[in-house]
């Protein structure tokens, strides 16, 4: 495995919480997606 020096660079992005219980976290998941995408935060 060869090392390699990378310069800092800044991570950006949304989060959410959610829970397993009852499939939740596939629509929280799918949602924040929706949102990423509609609101072109990736602009």
């Amino acid at each position: 495995m060869k090392h390699q020096i990378i310069e800092s660079f800044h991570v950006i992005g949304i989060s959410t919480r959610t829970t397993n219980v009852n499939g939740q976290s596939a629509k929280d998941i799918e949602a924040l997606w929706v949102k990423f995408w509609t609101e072109k935060i990736q602009e």
